[in-house]
């Protein structure tokens, strides 16, 4: 599986659960929810960190940033982003 593809697999996979977030305001929560995905899907847990970072900032920070632009953005914004990171990506498959 190529990096697109991983990486649009890790956003959707997020995608699926950010409604199960209900405080975006929380470091420590919203790292916990990254964590917890990682375990459920049995990957480390920059492989689902890092496609959201970039998705949020358009960059290549720290997979860590992702918790705090999902704080600093919140759950609107943050949906906003990522929907538009899987559609530019399944664009690039395409």
């Amino acid at each position: 599986m190529c990096d697109v593809e991983n990486s649009l697999e890790a956003l959707a996979f997020v995608r699926e659960k950010i409604d199960s977030l209900t405080i975006y305001s929380n470091n420590d929560i919203i790292h916990d929810f990254f964590v917890n995905l990682a375990k459920e899907k049995e990957v480390k847990n920059g492989r689902i960190m890092w496609p959201v970072c970039i998705a949020l900032t358009n960059k290549s920070p720290s997979p860590g940033s992702a918790v705090k632009m999902i704080h600093i953005f919140g759950k609107q914004e943050s949906l906003r982003r990522i929907d538009l990171a899987i559609q530019n990506l399944k664009e690039v498959l395409i």
